[in-house]
């Protein structure tokens, strides 16, 4: 029973010495706007984690832990669309991926592992073009839009 306890209090122990980072990058850079080390506990989710970054550097938003609409002053609603065309246009937001990986789910279903290494929140795009959207959180930096980035 002993060494049951012992594993065990070993075992969570070495969860807390994990850490990974939270950052945010804009629409122009990939310089991260914001960038937080945090301390791994078992149970954590990728939204409520990025929230508390927010709050903690008393950074405003519009959102709640499933997801963002705004951060850093980014444009919303009819202001986040880029018309380049009458059959083409990107739609911008925020995105994230954990260690490079985009899930497809919102981000307060995302449990942060002790394994990850970076949570990394990107204002991104989605791509209309001829009827059809044809991609989705593609990295805005790497377009750099001028509606954006003067």
């Amino acid at each position: 029973m002993n060494r049951l306890i012992l594993i065990t209090a070993l075992i969570i122990s070495s969860y807390s010495a994990f850490s990974f980072e939270i950052k945010f990058i804009g629409a122009c850079s990939e310089t991260p706007l914001l960038s937080e080390k945090v301390n791994f506990v078992q149970g954590m989710n990728v939204g409520d984690e990025s929230l508390k970054v927010l709050d903690l550097h008393h950074i405003s938003y519009q959102g709640t832990s499933a997801g963002l609409n705004q951060v850093f002053d980014t444009p919303v609603g009819l202001d986040s669309m880029e018309v380049i065309s009458d059959n083409e246009m990107m739609a911008y937001g925020w995105c994230f991926d954990i260690d490079g990986k985009i899930p497809e789910v919102f981000a307060d279903k995302v449990p942060v592992k002790a394994s990850t290494k970076v949570i990394t929140w990107f204002y991104g795009y989605a791509h209309f073009l001829n009827g059809k959207w044809i991609s989705q959180c593609e990295k805005s930096y790497l377009r750099h839009s001028a509606q954006f980035c003067p």
